[in-house]
């Protein structure tokens, strides 16, 4: 009886540390019950919010690869040029814009870093896993501008020029680009600078600028958002023609000259103050000074005024009014030539009055005319 009590005894004193854990370890864990049940929900919910941030979900991370070199020409480099999708998820986003091309013909290097910073710009709540190349080399596909195609814009802004001049032609004879310029591939826009800078051109001031133009600078725009992409220069060379009025055969000195003495040409001049005649004056008004050959451009120093009306002179006018004519005697009070409306006395009134100078010499006046 002894011994089984000794052993009760020690059974007890041995096991009495485990019960007193048992007991903490329960009423730790009922105080932590309860203390988080008297916690607010909105704790739980941020818990729930930090544990997703370090686990993403499926449809937050997106797989990309970076492509270990590419070549465009485009202005803008956009995030699907330069990686692969590897995943749904991001084929699902819209593209973004990482960085403008380079120039023509010139190559950029790019890094995976900065297509992350785009990505979190762009995607602040996506996480990006970028594999492949560190680095990416962009190279810009590019064509060289040819004199031709210079030539073909230059012709359209000459033709706008000199639409509205009737006596000027200009002609490009020769045009050179100075060194070797490169472009994008596609439509281009060229604006010469030169040109550009005159838009109101009138038929003086325009012969002499292209008499003396010999370079031309010029600025190439993308056609499709008028993006400048480079800029160049070429030698060029330009002749002018001026309409003439060309002698259908001799014409001898002091005659009177006649639209049917000519035939309307283009002539080349190479002085900006020619003497050409760009409109043929009216008939019967002027005479040869000097004998004119076949063939040859009729020009200010031939000709003369052929004065048929001096002043002083007493000539015949016809008055019409309401078909009724009237004629008078009259005193011219300048010179004048068949086709000039001069002006005339009437003697007697002291009235004066314009009058047109007739073929026959004699003069015409309706009484709208009258001062």
């Amino acid at each position: 009886m002894m011994i089984v009590s000794r052993l009760s005894l020690n059974l007890i004193v041995f096991s009495w540390p485990f019960f007193l854990l048992a007991a903490t370890t329960s009423h730790a864990s009922s105080a932590n019950v309860q203390e988080d049940q008297q916690a607010p929900h909105w704790e739980w919910a941020e818990k729930l919010k930090d544990m997703s941030q370090q686990i993403p979900a499926s449809d937050h991370l997106i797989r990309l690869k970076m492509k270990h070199a590419v070549s465009t020409d485009a202005d803008i480099l956009m995030l699907s040029d330069l990686t692969d999708c590897l995943n749904e998820s991001c084929k699902n986003l819209t593209d973004i814009s990482i960085s403008e091309a380079p120039k023509a013909g010139q190559s950029l290097l790019l890094s995976s870093d900065l297509l992350s910073r785009k990505i979190k710009e762009q995607w602040p709540d996506l996480i990006a896993d970028i594999s492949g190349s560190d680095d990416i080399q962009v190279t810009a596909t590019s064509r060289e501008i040819s004199s031709e195609e210079l030539r073909e814009q230059l012709i359209q802004n000459i033709d706008l020029i000199q639409k509205k001049f009737k006596s000027l032609r200009i002609i490009i004879e020769k045009i050179n680009i100075h060194k070797k310029t490169l472009v994008r591939p596609g439509k281009k826009k060229i604006v010469f600078h030169e040109l550009e800078e005159h838009s109101e051109f009138n038929e003086k001031y325009a012969a002499r600028l292209f008499s003396h133009l010999t370079k031309l600078t010029f600025k190439i725009f993308s056609d499709k958002n008028f993006q400048e992409e480079t800029t160049g220069s070429a030698s060029v060379r330009f002749r002018i023609k001026y309409k003439a009025f060309i002698a259908n055969k001799d014409i001898s000195q002091s005659s009177v000259i006649s639209e049917e003495d000519f035939t309307e040409a283009w002539v080349a001049e190479t002085n900006p103050g020619h003497s050409l005649i760009t409109d043929l004056p009216a008939p019967l008004s002027y005479m040869t000074k000097k004998v004119l050959h076949e063939g040859e451009a009729l020009r200010k120093y031939h000709l003369t005024r052929y004065i048929t009306v001096r002043r002083g002179q007493m000539l015949n006018m016809s008055i019409k009014n309401s078909g009724i004519e009237i004629t008078m005697r009259v005193r011219a009070q300048e010179p004048g030539s068949p086709g000039d409306t001069i002006r005339v006395i009437c003697p007697p009134t002291k009235k004066n009055f314009y009058a047109k100078i007739e073929k026959d010499h004699t003069l015409t006046m309706t009484t709208k005319e009258a001062l």
